[in-house]
């Protein structure tokens, strides 16, 4: 054998190819007499054959067939590292072909071709902005040969796009260069502002015409600067304005584009030195601005010369009649009313024609009956404004005078002394106002003083077209009106403030809600009585059958709920009934009142209103309890401390907030109330309770009890409000609704979303806040022994690196999987559905957010949001007073619960090929045999007919399963060697939470343990890195691989496990798994797999410690405390299986308590998407507050049910660090709320080299 091997040796020697570096410097000269460049691609070999051609050398015998480019690259990474006397003569024979003396190939590559290129385009082109389609032309002698045919463009791109992995030689040849990394800096900083310099230093303005190009203005004797030569700024600057682009650099450059003279709004300027000034020259020449429609600017003094020709006239007929200027007429509305801008024609005409005409007449005459055909003259003593008044058909007509109504009745007193018995409204007017009822005369009567100071009706309707809800707020401000029907103004409010939204889900929803009332009242009842169309009652009718107020406020409530998702019940009836009472004392139409009552519940409900103040269930109505103390307790301290002292109940500030709805007030001035809740939103009651407060200060201070306290409140309003004070009431109320307050509610309502959500199922709502403040709810001392979970808990993750790295490869793997996925867009990070506490109905492929009683409150099919009224049609009422989280919606098996941080990228998945499915980009042939994997579903009865999901539910199923596999597949593979290999990427090390477990441990004696799910290998591989290598020496049992599924459950009887890890480091393993051993009972400084809760309470109980003090029970003294993460494993299923345990839920989501979520409004239009193509979509992150529905919405189904079973909620285990083991509710309001990860950066070095040096084995031995 031994010489058949020695033989074999001898022919493999004889036949070894001669050493492949003495041929290069032959190849090379070759090559480079052919290419004129010594760059020689990886792939080119040298030809076998070559056909004889005089034009070119020849290749030698002895290079055929060389692999020229893969063996000069070896040579020279050989040469780099190693010398020999073969590497130094062929070294010497490159030096004699003149190849150049390279140490590292990739850098002479990238200064042959990548360098090179951009340099000589910055030669030719004078910059570096190539555009993206640019290639290096072949056979230009400009350009170095192995550029030609480079696709520069892409590849400057490339560059832009990577730089974080480009060596540092790159970068810094590509700085030495002038490399433009941001285009968007350079257009701005090198080219934008520059030239916007120069041209107001050439014009003296910066009105640049659009198609104004820098330089073709030279021949006017403008010199610009070379490289400015050719920029396009006319229409940069339209772009600036137009679209918005580059709000970053004009928010950082403000100063300065007003000290140019800079207009990002072509409409300011125009004002500024045109309109405006004309306005005030047209006051300064006829002492009036009531501007005729017909009146154009002349062309003389002392008008200025930039308004002459303007047509003045149309411009402020279309202010007042179309809201044109409205942000410019809304900033200077006091210059505007200081020169007497008429905002109403019908007034002025009534002002300075009618009435001057009147007095005269009765002073020519001595009479005031006015013949039919009487004109006004045209001369004295007439007033000229009155003249060619059609003046008899005014006092003979009533229903010309009916455009005066209001006019009438505030100069009811002059025109009774000149003899004008005038109505201000019809007869039928009169028989309607008398029919309804609703307000009393005495009131009406009372108030008639007040009517001198308000304008028209028709005044705040046009100043709400034109300008939106600031002017119109003044009015109301101001108070309209007491005797002024609110029917035209409540329904213009309404259509005008949904008209923003009609392309939004909010807007969709609301619409077809009031289109259901309208069509219901129109086809039953009394409603279908009405003469006009869609049951809509007109003022004017006075067949309209009287309806009792008891009868009609339940139809119009049930109305209501059943078009949208509005909660009403016993935390909000009576406040709901009563504004209903105010609205349909006004509004005889159920549909129109409906539709009121719609508008301000749904917006104070929408998740997106960031100050509600209706309750909407049991979260809510605590919540905003405490918001109301904590808003006396700070405006007004004297009150509240009164209150304490006398011990009014909390639930007495719903009463104060209830005084301006319920009938502690005049009718007249309720409905006053309604219309700034309409235009400011439900939390003016607030405000006003304040001013309430304030106003009644001096009698509340006076009671003595809880009960003298209550009855103040209940006073009637005679009592302590007597008709003349009524304005000076209402200015106190409307002057406390300011920015301040608005800030100071938002923030409290913050605070205390914060403080209900961390103090869990321990608060109580009876307790005043001031006492709550002072309340322990955590203490070390009430705990024998404290446990904690390990992912997510102990070791904190990288959640945007984790979340981003699955994701994509989630992504790629269902492109594996199906074809057409590589032909649409990548999956999208959706914040609305990519959030725990989501319920996945797969069966349909929808999305559902449920509220705290179990009620969809959204829905999405795919990523796409579906009406409610849709949502109603497929799941009806899902209410449930059930604990019992099986029997959500039906009890489907085909539900899916979003449990923790790593469950959340299933849900953009999923959604992503359903959309797909849906338009036909995956078909059912690619998903094979899994559609036979359902066979419950096939076996159902047919459910709803209406409901277009059924027909594809085991469609839907089947995808759903592939998108949970790619969701896993990360976990499954890469996260492990990631672990391994590199744990800094995806492990964030804590340092308070070793000082916790310091703490705990040293300086209080506590008892610790681990229960975990994941495996021995995992646990003691993550906590070496999160918290040190002795990690072991803090704990006096860990539990690995605990299957906490069914670990608390009573009837488990698994026995434990004991591992034998130094088994592992012995070779005793299998597999590198520790040995286990079945035990059957527990020791400590052990490690333990498997087991069951009553094993491990034994055990607790064996092993608790002594009471520390007299006062603690030995019950209270043996109670375990454990944090964890897991929704249902760590929270839910412990709480309901345990009575020992207290639990901490770890929920990161806290952090995002009062921070917007995803925008409500519908996705842009294509033509948005295409101008911003480019532009990163939302990427993944934890967004939702978990907690709500949105920064403000109501309370959610999984957020309550985790509050109700848990001891405390916290965002990280330590934030317990810095509170010496002893946490107060006080403690965590001071901050107003948690600094988000995203906020604090990266953690440095030095924090992970702290965790690392950090030693518990100082004072304890190991395991």
């Amino acid at each position: 054998m031994q010489q058949v091997v020695l033989g074999a040796r001898r022919f493999l020697s004889s036949r070894r190819r001669p050493e492949p570096f003495s041929s290069l410097s032959a190849a090379l000269r070759v090559f480079h007499e052919q290419n004129d460049h010594f760059l020689v691609p990886y792939t080119f070999q040298v030809p076998q054959n070559e056909p004889q051609n005089a034009a070119t050398s020849q290749w030698p015998e002895d290079t055929r067939g060389l692999n020229l480019g893969r063996e000069i690259r070896k040579f020279v990474d050989t040469s780099s590292h190693k010398m020999s006397p073969e590497i130094e003569e062929t070294r010497r024979q490159l030096d004699a072909v003149g190849f150049p003396k390279i140490h590292d190939w990739k850098r002479f590559q990238w200064d042959q071709v990548s360098l090179s290129a951009l340099k000589t385009y910055k030669k030719i082109e004078g910059d570096l902005l190539v555009r993206r389609s640019f290639v290096v032309p072949q056979g230009d002698p400009q350009w170095m040969r192995p550029t030609w045919g480079l696709k520069l463009g892409s590849h400057v791109e490339y560059l832009r796009r990577k730089r974080e992995v480009l060596a540092e030689y790159q970068i810094q040849d590509l700085d030495d260069i002038g490399f433009v990394w941001v285009v968007a800096d350079y257009n701005w900083d090198v080219m934008f502002m520059p030239a916007l310099r120069q041209y107001q230093e050439f014009y003296g303005h910066c009105d640049v015409p659009q198609k104004f190009v820098v330089g073709e203005d030279e021949d006017e004797g403008h010199v610009w600067p070379k490289g400015l030569r050719g920029f396009r700024l006319g229409a940069m600057v339209n772009r600036i304005r137009a679209i918005s682009a580059f709000s970053k650099y004009v928010d950082r450059d403000r100063k300065e584009l007003e000290e140019l003279g800079f207009y990002l709004n072509t409409n300011d300027q125009k004002w500024e030195e045109t309109i405006l000034p004309a306005f005030e020259t047209y006051h300064r020449v006829y002492g009036d601005c009531s501007i005729p429609t017909l009146f154009v600017v002349p062309e003389e003094g002392p008008w200025p010369q930039s308004t002459w020709g303007i047509r003045l006239g149309y411009i402020a007929q279309n202010i007042r009649n179309r809201g044109d200027f409205f942000r410019q007429v809304a900033r200077d509305f006091d210059k505007l009313d200081h020169i007497g801008f008429v905002w109403n024609l019908t007034a002025a005409k009534w002002e300075h024609g009618v009435l001057p005409a009147l007095t005269t007449y009765v002073l020519a005459f001595g009479n005031a009956d006015v013949p039919a055909d009487f004109v006004v003259p045209s001369e004295d003593p007439w007033p000229e404004a009155s003249r060619g008044l059609k003046l008899g058909e005014l006092a003979t007509n009533p229903v010309r005078r009916k455009r005066f109504a209001d006019f009438i009745e505030i100069d009811r007193v002059q025109l009774n002394a000149l003899g004008f018995f005038w109505s201000a409204v019809l007869d039928d007017d009169i028989s309607e106002m008398a029919a309804d009822g609703a307000r009393q005369s005495s009131d009406i009567q009372s108030h008639k003083v007040m009517l001198s100071k308000r304008r028209s009706l028709s005044d705040d309707l046009i100043i709400w077209r034109g300008m939106s809800a600031h002017n119109v707020s003044i009015q109301v401000r101001q108070g309209l009106s007491f005797a002024m029907r609110r029917r035209k103004i409540w329904l213009e409010i309404v259509d005008v403030e949904v008209q923003k939204k009609t392309k939004s889900i909010i807007g969709q929803n609301f619409e077809f809600s009031t289109r259901r009332m309208t069509m219901s009242s129109h086809g039953s009842g009394a409603s279908s009585k009405l003469p006009e169309v869609e049951g809509v009652t007109s003022e004017d009718d006075t067949s309209f059958p009287q309806i009792s107020q008891d009868t009609r406020v339940p139809e119009i409530i049930e109305a209501m709920i059943a078009g949208l998702p509005i909660q009403v019940n016993t935390y909000n009836n009576i406040i709901i009934k009563q504004l209903c009472l105010i609205i349909a004392s006004e509004l005889r139409a159920n549909a129109e009142a409906g539709k009121v009552l719609s508008f301000i519940l749904y917006r104070d409900q929408v998740p997106s209103n960031r100050r509600p103040c209706i309750p909407t269930g049991t979260e809510s109505y605590a919540i905003y309890t405490d918001v109301f103390e904590s808003c006396i307790q700070l405006c007004d301290p004297s009150i509240y401390k009164h209150m304490l002292s006398i011990g009014v109940d909390r639930y007495v500030v719903w009463m104060l907030f209830q005084v301006f709805i319920s009938d502690t007030l005049p009718l007249v001035l309720r409905v006053r109330f309604l219309d700034l809740v309409l235009v400011r939103g439900c939390v003016a009651l607030v405000s006003a309770m304040l001013a309430y407060l304030a106003w009644r200060k001096e009698a509340l201070l006076q009671t003595r009890t809880s009960t003298e306290f209550v009855a103040c409140i209940k006073q009637p309003h005679a009592d302590w409000l007597t008709n003349d004070k009524l304005e000076a009431f209402w200015t106190k109320c409307v002057s406390m609704h300011t920015q301040a307050f608005l800030d100071l509610y938002m923030e409290n309502i913050t605070r205390m979303r914060l403080k209900a959500v961390t103090i869990a199922r321990q608060r109580d709502i009876y307790e005043p806040l001031v006492n709550q403040h002072q309340r322990d709810i955590f203490h070390h001392s009430h705990y024998s022994w404290i446990g904690f979970d390990v992912d997510h808990t102990l070791v904190e993750y990288r959640l945007p690196y984790l979340l981003r790295t699955s994701f994509t490869q989630a992504t790629k793997e269902l492109q594996k999987n199906f074809a057409g996925l590589r032909t649409v867009p990548p999956a999208e990070w959706l914040p609305s559905i990519a959030q725990r506490g989501i319920v996945v109905d797969t069966t349909r492929g929808n999305f559902l957010h449920l509220g705290e009683d179990g009620s969809i409150q959204r829905a999405y099919h795919g990523s796409h949001e579906i009406s409610y009224y849709s949502v109603s049609v497929l799941y009806g009422n899902t209410v449930t007073k059930d604990d019992n989280l099986c029997g959500l919606l039906g009890g489907s098996s085909k539900l899916i619960h979003l449990h923790t941080a790593a469950d959340i990228i299933y849900a953009p998945l999923y959604a992503w090929i359903v959309d797909a499915f849906d338009s036909g980009v995956i078909v059912t042939e690619e998903l094979g045999a899994s559609l036979y994997l359902v066979p419950d579903i096939i076996d159902q009865p047919q459910g709803n007919p209406n409901d277009p999901f059924l027909a594809n539910k085991v469609v839907y199923v089947s995808l759903s399963g592939f998108a949970l596999k790619a969701a896993r597949s990360f976990y499954a593979g890469a996260f492990w060697k990631t672990i391994t290999t590199s744990p800094d990427l995806l492990i964030q090390p804590n340092a308070d939470i070793i000082t916790l477990l310091e703490l705990l441990k040293t300086n209080l004696g506590k008892q610790l343990f681990i229960l975990t799910n994941g495996s021995w290998t995992h646990c003691n591989t993550v906590m070496q890195f999160a918290v040190g290598r002795n990690w072991m020496n803090y704990f006096d049992l860990v539990v690995t691989e605990a299957n906490k599924e069914v670990f608390f459950d009573q009837f488990n009887d698994a026995f434990f496990s004991e591992l034998n890890v130094e088994g592992v480091a012995n070779g005793e393993s299998v597999g590198g798994r520790a040995p286990k051993k079945v035990v059957k009972t527990l020791h400590r400084r052990k490690i333990y797999a498997h087991g069951n809760v009553k094993t491990l309470m034994t055990f607790f109980s064996e092993n608790a410690r002594r009471p520390t003090s007299t006062h603690l029970t030995v019950e209270k003294d043996q109670r375990i405390c454990y944090f964890g993460d897991h929704l249902m494993q760590d929270i839910l299923l412990p709480a309901r299986f345990t009575t020992m345990w207290d639990l901490v839920a770890i929920v990161k989501e806290i952090q995002n308590i009062g921070q917007p979520a995803e925008a409500e409004e519908a996705s842009p239009c294509w033509l948005t998407r295409w101008i911003y193509r480019g532009a990163e979509t939302a990427s993944p992150n934890l967004r939702s507050s978990f907690f709500f529905l949105g920064p403000s919405g109501s309370a959610s189904y999984f957020g309550k049910k985790v509050c109700a079973a848990a001891t405390l909620c916290l965002p990280s285990v330590g934030k317990l660090a810095h509170c010496d083991s002893v946490l107060k509710v006080g403690t965590i309001l001071q901050g107003g709320r948690y600094v988000p990860n995203s906020e604090l950066g990266a953690i440095p070095k030095r924090v992970i080299a702290k965790v690392r040096s950090i030693d518990p084995n100082s004072s304890r031995a190991g395991f």
